[in-house]
């Protein structure tokens, strides 16, 4: 194990030459500010070592600040957060729905990630009760240019929790007009148009919810 305690200025590449040296575990003695924070995997991340991060933090604020950083100091990162339901769970209401959608596109990232994903999570968010990944993973499709899409779109993305709706502009929406499908899922940060050829896929293209052109 090796301990850091009187960080030098050049901490990142004495950090860096422990990771590539494959050392089992880190303790880093002292408090790091969020920007120091983020500034340090940020830089561990441009040196391509191929880590996944996942940084847990006690609540929502601190959560967002430093989701924040990490886009100063390396936009090319694809930050994930991970909140706790706005709700008691013991107060009979249901929660948030785009809070829902977004607990399920940080699962399904954590499924997918990449190296360039850092991982963001509120404590609370980690611990409470969620769909096991199994489940996730068991109703996920993927689709490409020249696959099939449902045989019963309109039946098939209401079993999947789907809402139908004239104009897609929230998670979890969907519009079918003829060959055309509009579909907001909670993996993609914006809505997808999904042009048909009977039941193949002939195009996908994102679209912005808020004037519908893609």
């Amino acid at each position: 194990m090796t301990i850091f305690e009187d960080l030098p200025i050049n901490f990142t590449n004495h950090f860096i030459k422990a990771l590539e040296s494959h050392e089992s575990s880190f303790f880093i003695e002292g408090s790091l500010s969020e920007e120091s924070l983020s500034a340090l995997i940020s830089g561990i991340h441009s040196k391509n070592i191929g880590l996944q991060h996942l940084i847990v933090v006690e609540n929502s604020k601190v959560a967002k600040k430093i989701a924040k950083c990490f886009q100063f100091f390396n936009p090319s990162l694809n930050v994930q957060l991970l909140f706790g339901f706005d709700i008691s769970a013991y107060s009979n209401l249901y929660p948030n729905k785009k809070l829902i959608a977004q607990r399920l596109g940080w699962m399904h990232q954590a499924q997918n990630g990449s190296t360039q994903t850092i991982f963001i999570a509120t404590i609370e968010g980690l611990t409470q009760k969620t769909i096991p990944f199994s489940i996730l993973h068991k109703h996920t499709s993927l689709f490409k240019i020249g696959s099939d899409f449902f045989e019963h779109p309109h039946k098939e993305l209401i079993k999947l929790g789907y809402i139908p709706s004239p104009v897609v502009e929230d998670i979890g929406t969907f519009s079918i007009r003829g060959g055309l499908i509009d579909i907001f899922s909670p993996a993609h940060k914006h809505p997808i148009r999904i042009e048909l050829f009977a039941d193949e896929i002939h195009s996908l293209r994102e679209f912005d919810e808020s004037t519908q052109r893609t």
